[in-house]
């Protein structure tokens, strides 16, 4: 991965609740929405990150939950509207996903929110702030998020808070 210049701030959060898998209800699981308990569990979290970064740019998987929970931080949180992002799909690999970060730091972004899926957010973060996949370990509890400030090379980036959500819905303008 090239290296970038500059630094970029980077939300990821995991996708709202979305129930769990059912083949028989969902045989195609990109297909399965968020519920409406998690959708309205997460409008006090998109409200509280209203507080925090607000990215430039909004990149999300394919999956309906992932979309779903993108546009409510879109209506809630004042995000910009989503792109989706082959590279956050199920089964990419993080160094993608950091390559994308490292495109857009060199286009002039300089936040960037990213809604995915677990565990591909917890090995991106780990990437990012060691340079390795299984240094540090996360997970995001779904509607969680975490902020880093990312120095344009894997390992030279700082965490600045992991949180559920129910945390989330308490952030303030630091």
């Amino acid at each position: 991965m090239p290296e970038g210049g500059g630094r970029i701030n980077i939300v990821l959060v995991r996708h709202a609740y979305a129930g769990l898998a059912d083949p028989e209800k969902w045989p195609d699981d990109e297909a399965r929405p968020v519920t409406p308990k998690g959708a309205q569990r997460f409008v006090k979290a998109a409200k509280g990150l209203a507080n925090a970064v607000r990215p430039e740019k909004v990149l999300t998987s394919g999956a309906k939950r992932t979309w779903q929970t993108a546009k409510l931080l879109t209506h809630y949180g004042g995000w910009p509207e989503p792109e989706r992002s082959v590279l956050l799909e199920h089964g990419s690999d993080m160094r993608d996903a950091a390559a994308e970060i490292d495109r857009l730091q060199g286009e002039g972004i300089g936040n960037v929110g990213i809604v995915g899926h677990e565990p591909l957010l917890s090995a991106l973060i780990s990437y990012l702030l060691t340079g390795e996949v299984t240094d540090v370990t996360t997970k995001l509890k779904k509607g969680g998020a975490a902020w880093i400030v990312y120095n344009g090379k894997p390992g030279d980036a700082h965490l600045m808070w992991v949180m559920p959500r129910k945390a989330l819905a308490n952030l303030r303008n630091p």
